[in-house]
């Protein structure tokens, strides 16, 4: 289990976001889904449920991925919107899937090496999603006004303020 909220939350999102495109496995693009939704969604119920310190360190964790979003110029509910359509032609279903697809080995790796990073891990599963996600990503990104490579230099740039001059990005 995740020792970030905010990383649960995102995984959380991520497998639905899969399920709704009926995926077949889940894949790095479903990560970068669920991180997009996870700035894009209201949480009010959900931090009412933990204990002050942990919602002040989530809003946090959370308010790090909007700036890495903002910096690069992704507006996160567009981009997600369109990369949905880029996933599945049919974009998403009212009837999600029962189950949760079962990881890709790159989805696997990118959630083993994010979570690595204890400050902010859903900042860092951003940095590993986009490392190892597919054209479809790559191209809505590119299309939407950004590009993976400032999306991740601005996520890599934040996560580095915030954790001092760790070299774990290279």
């Amino acid at each position: 289990m995740p020792a970030s909220h905010a990383l649960s939350l995102a995984l959380q999102l991520t497998s639905l976001e899969a399920r709704h495109l009926h995926a077949e496995r889940l894949q790095p693009d479903h990560l970068v889904l669920g991180l997009l939704k996870l700035v894009d969604v209201d949480l009010a119920g959900y931090f009412a449920q933990i204990p002050p310190d942990e919602v002040v360190a989530t809003k946090g964790e959370i308010k790090a991925l909007t700036d890495a979003f903002n910096a690069a110029l992704v507006e996160a509910t567009s981009v997600r919107r369109r990369l949905r359509y880029r996933l599945n032609p049919q974009g998403p279903s009212a009837n999600p899937s029962k189950g949760t697809p079962p990881p890709s080995t790159s989805y696997a790796d990118v959630i083993a090496r994010a979570d690595d990073h204890p400050r902010w891990p859903a900042l860092a599963m951003l940095i590993c999603a986009l490392d190892n996600c597919g054209e479809a990503t790559v191209e809505q990104l590119k299309e939407s006004g950004g590009s993976r490579d400032k999306l991740r230099n601005a996520a890599a740039e934040r996560l580095r303020r915030s954790e001092g001059d760790e070299d774990w990005l290279g």
